[in-house]
Parts: C-alpha cells; sequence; structure tokens
C-alpha cells in the first residue's frame, strides 16, 4: 500500500513523500468530477486485475445481475480472460454484461466516474475508486493488496 519510513532510516532526506497521500494515481485520476448519488443502481462495475485467478468474474458477475436486473453490467478484461467465460457471462446476464478490453487510463477514469458501484480487487483499481469517490466492494485477492484493503476499512 505504502512504505514505511522506517524503510529509510538509513537516508537523511530532507522530506519522505508516504503514506496514502502520496499513492501513484494516473493523470486521469488526478482531477476527477465530484460524484453524484444516483437514485437507483444504474451501472455496475467489475474489475478483477489481469487474470482473475480467484474466479470472481463468474461468482459475482452473475450475482450482481440476480440482485440488479435492470442494471448496466461493465466488466474491465484483460487479454488473459477466457473467452468461453466471457461468453457464459453474458448469456447468464441476458446479454446486459459489456466487456472493456484494451483500456487507456483516461478510459477507466470514464467508467469508474460513470458508475453507480464497482465490485474489484484490492489493487490499483481500488485505489483510482478511492480517487473517484466510488461506492465500492474490494476483495483481497493477491498477498500485495493485503495491506492497502486493511488502511480502508
Amino acid at each position: 500500500f505504502h512504505a514505511s519510513p522506517s524503510l529509510y532510516s538509513h537516508h537523511v532526506p530532507e522530506r519522505l513523500l508516504l503514506g496514502p497521500a502520496y499513492l501513484p494515481l494516473r493523470q486521469a485520476f488526478w482531477q476527477l468530477p465530484e460524484r453524484r448519488v444516483a437514485p437507483e443502481m444504474g451501472r455496475i462495475l467489475f474489475s478483477f486485475g489481469g487474470q482473475d485467478r480467484a474466479g470472481l468474474a463468474a461468482a459475482l458477475v452473475p450475482a450482481a445481475h440476480r440482485l440488479f436486473p435492470t442494471a448496466a453490467l461493465r466488466l474491465i478484461a484483460s487479454a488473459n480472460h477466457d473467452a468461453a467465460l466471457l461468453e457464459s457471462l453474458r448469456a447468464a446476464t441476458a446479454g446486459q454484461l459489456h466487456v472493456l478490453e484494451k483500456l487507456a487510463g483516461h478510459q477507466v477514469a470514464d467508467e469508474l466516474t460513470a458508475a453507480d458501484a464497482l465490485l474489484c480487487a484490492a489493487g490499483q483499481t481500488l485505489m483510482e475508486a478511492l480517487a473517484a469517490r466510488l461506492p465500492f466492494v474490494a476483495l483481497t485477492v493477491a498477498s500485495n493488496q493485503a495491506a492497502g484493503a486493511a488502511a480502508i476499512s
């Protein structure tokens, strides 16, 4: 999540830029518009990292569709996602799932700004969701995500 000052005890810097205030966010997330809370869940965004080894998309996309059957569902997928799985998710959501691939930073910012909620792994997308003030549910799927998830809970 962020470095500890103890890691730099052997240095004598003038100033250490450490902690959550200095998270490395892509430029597209530096100045996002204020969030307006929608009266209903209209758009749910999913992002589970490059490979989704935990199988979160297979479990959570259909569950979200059952809970919010009229919501638009959008999954940020990588080239590593299984094409057959994506097709089965589209079928399970009656075609309401839109798969997004190869997004640039500004496109991810646009998706986070337009969404009403995010289900994600607790990595970089979580930090970007915080910048976008987007309500989220984050799941720790890798050991390097644990500290960041703990810091915001």
